[in-house]
């Protein structure tokens, strides 16, 4: 995300996908016309089903 631009001022590149990287990666999916419904924290496919 840094490299892409995208500062993580308060954490920086710790390792761990808090708060602060979910927003840079919103942003940068925002930027780059990303469409697609992953969810971020799970991984998985909005609306998909747990069986």
């Amino acid at each position: 995300m840094i490299a892409a631009g995208f500062s993580l001022p308060k954490y920086g590149a710790g390792g761990s996908y808090g708060d602060e990287t979910v927003q840079a990666v919103k942003a940068l999916q925002k930027r780059s016309g990303y469409r697609g419904g992953w969810n971020l924290r799970t991984g998985y496919r909005k609306g998909a089903r747990s069986y």
